[in-house]
């Protein structure tokens, strides 16, 4: 799920039964939107008009939430794509991959701006300091969290987290690490399969 950046009453589902549901929690009634596929991860623009929708073939599809139409796609083939944002000026689209490269995008032209080489293993997570100083991507292999500057991608900070193993895999519901960035970002928030967060 994600909220709507711009409409902050709008909220954004995704289920396994192939469908996009934008709920208004206001009225709590959702418009529905049919697709050809699962989605797994979603990510909407800085503007609120686009949503990027990533699937388990490795295909990010965009959907114009304005007109709930689709308006292109982008394969991730070879690579295994976990996780996706936008940049925060949204020309941008950053997609983890599970060869721990992060997958540089421009947006609306859907090139391939460039590769940041992140990890050695899977990059799990992408997110953004809101602040704009530098974009934060969690790999799970060697569980390290990186921190890398932004718009020229060099790695500025690398860390160990402590995590336990569960299946193989560290993270939420659907086994991802998961983290997010307080506006002040002194701190950065895991979440993993454990009953406890770190801070």
């Amino acid at each position: 799920m994600t909220w709507d950046p711009v409409r902050s009453d709008y909220l954004i589902t995704t289920s396994r039964d192939k469908t996009i549901k934008i709920w208004d929690i206001r009225t709590e009634k959702a418009t529905t939107v049919p697709t050809d596929f699962v989605t797994m991860y979603t990510a909407c623009s800085p503007d609120g008009n686009t949503l990027a929708m990533g699937n388990p073939e490795n295909v990010i599809t965009f959907l114009d939430l304005r007109k709930l139409k689709i308006e292109g796609t982008i394969p991730i083939q070879p690579d295994d794509a976990y996780e996706i944002s936008w940049n925060p000026t949204g020309d941008l689209l950053f997609v983890a991959t599970g060869e721990g490269t992060i997958n540089v995008y421009e947006y609306p032209s859907l090139k391939q701006a460039y590769v940041i080489n992140a990890h050695t293993g899977t990059c799990f997570c992408i997110k953004f300091d809101p602040k704009k100083r530098q974009d934060r991507i969690g790999s799970l292999v060697f569980l390290l969290l990186s921190l890398f500057s932004h718009p020229k991608p060099a790695r500025s900070l690398c860390f160990q987290i402590l995590c336990h193993w569960k299946r193989g895999y560290l993270g939420g519901v659907v086994g991802y690490q998961r983290a997010d960035l307080p506006p002040h970002l002194q701190q950065a928030l895991l979440a993993s399969e454990d009953n406890w967060l770190q801070l």
